[in-house]
């Protein structure tokens, strides 16, 4: 699970002079089959997220919560 500054990688093509960057914020293992489609935080804690993940094709959207340290 990455957070991005929304700020654009290509070379010669940023939207300012800021250069696009990620930030590594936790590891999530979610469904091998099905697509991570959304994502929310539930609640933050100086250590870890709980975060609400919602897959396109799995059943029902696949809803699964996840607890996931800070990295």
């Amino acid at each position: 699970m990455y957070f991005w500054n929304g700020q654009d990688y290509l070379p010669g093509r940023r939207d300012s002079g800021d250069a696009g960057q990620c930030r590594l914020l936790g590891e999530v293992q979610g469904e091998t089959e099905a697509k991570a489609e959304g994502i929310t935080a539930v609640t933050e804690s100086a250590s870890a997220y709980d975060v609400l993940i919602v897959y396109d094709g799995s059943k029902n959207g696949g809803a699964t919560r996840f607890h996931v340290s800070k990295l």
